[in-house]
């Protein structure tokens, strides 16, 4: 009748040949996911090292500048020489806080209460005067009509708020 009659041979080799078929090819599936996880976790694992490391070096040069913006802002004369506009103070007095400031390439600007430069002193110790296109006043560094020196109703004036003080570091 039409009923195809396989030899003993075949009827041995022909399931064996597809359960080996199907064990490769499981198994490779599993070694691909388990290698593949494995350089994924890597891949994280030094990422996230790498994210660590630069948030440590961020953290140790904002440090410096804090440490260095807090010196000149303590410096004795400096908020009087700042509201007089007097320049040749300000180098006077600031330009030893720039010279042993931790930060080789420090640019220390020097803001009045509207935000505008008054003078930037440099690492070589030279100063420039302003040249006018600091003016960083937005009305950040005045006080707002509610009279808190933060403003708070927009994300971009918080943000300049938080660029402007008596005096800026930049490197």
């Amino acid at each position: 009748m039409g009923r195809i009659r396989l030899s003993l041979r075949a009827k041995i080799v022909v399931p064996f040949v597809l359960v080996v078929a199907l064990v490769g090819i499981i198994g490779t599936a599993a070694v691909t996911a388990l290698v593949t996880s494995e350089a994924v976790a890597e891949f994280n694992s030094s990422l996230l090292r790498a994210s660590l490391l630069a948030n440590d070096h961020l953290s140790l040069v904002e440090a410096a500048r804090l440490t260095t913006l807090r010196a000149a802002a303590a410096t004795t004369g400096v908020p009087e020489a700042t509201t007089a506009k007097d320049t040749a103070t300000l180098a006077r007095l600031l330009t030893p806080v720039v010279a042993n400031a931790a930060v080789p390439s420090l640019l220390l600007h020097v803001l009045d209460r509207q935000g505008r430069e008054v003078i930037v002193l440099g690492p070589d110790g030279g100063r420039r005067p302003s040249s006018g296109v600091g003016d960083f006043g937005s009305g950040a560094a005045k006080r707002t009509s509610s009279g808190s020196p933060f403003p708070t109703t927009t994300t971009s004036e918080a943000e300049t708020h938080r660029r402007h003080r008596l005096c800026a570091l930049r490197s």
